[in-house]
């Protein structure tokens, strides 16, 4: 499933502040502008939240882009992959050897014996 997230535009933020200024009195009188503002400023808060997101991921894929073009012209990518592939090996071997122990402890473990 994948959403785009909309940004809200400034400007409507702006009309539903103008609107809530207009009508202040009358909103008062039903505690209900303390609420708007509420929305309103969360809206904003998220909106530009999302824009730091955007501008985060955009820098990180930047970010990624430059190194690998380094990696490729400096040929460490190779030296990489193997050093990745040893790492991996020896990772899965640890895992095997931890899965042999626990298997052998409870091949070990003797059963109760039930008193009569």
């Amino acid at each position: 499933m994948n959403r785009k997230i909309r940004t809200l535009d400034n400007n409507r933020l702006d009309t539903v502040e103008k609107w809530i200024g207009e009508k202040q009195a009358e909103l008062s009188d039903f505690q209900l502008l303390e609420n708007y503002n509420f929305l309103v400023s969360t809206v904003r808060d998220y909106s530009e939240g999302v824009k730091t997101l955007r501008e985060e991921v955009s820098n990180y894929q930047r970010n990624q882009m430059i190194l690998q073009e380094y990696m490729h012209e400096k040929e460490v990518a190779e030296g990489f992959d193997d050093w990745l592939k040893e790492k991996q090996e020896k990772e899965q071997e640890e895992i095997n050897e931890d899965t042999e122990v626990s298997e052998k402890d409870d091949s070990d473990a003797k059963p109760e014996e039930k008193e009569d």
